[in-house]
């Protein structure tokens, strides 16, 4: 359908060339925000420290006791 000339058609990149011009600088800094106060990497640890727990850690004393358990097993 587009044949070999639609492969073909583009101009070999002169990669010395382009390693060595001169780069475009921004005109405006980026605008700086005011802090939050959250701490972003924390709140990531605490995450992952809650979905990765063992089991027993997440268990209360009343997960535990089965004996005390009056509730008909599923």
């Amino acid at each position: 359908m587009f044949g070999i000339a639609g492969i073909r058609n583009t101009v070999p990149r002169d990669l010395l060339a382009n390693a060595h011009r001169a780069r475009r600088r921004d005109a405006a800094p980026a605008p700086t925000l005011p802090p939050s106060g959250l701490d972003p990497l924390a709140l990531i640890e605490a995450e992952h420290r809650q979905y990765t727990r063992p089991l027993s850690a997440a268990l209360t004393p009343e997960d535990l006791d089965d004996e005390a358990d009056d509730t008909p097993e599923a």
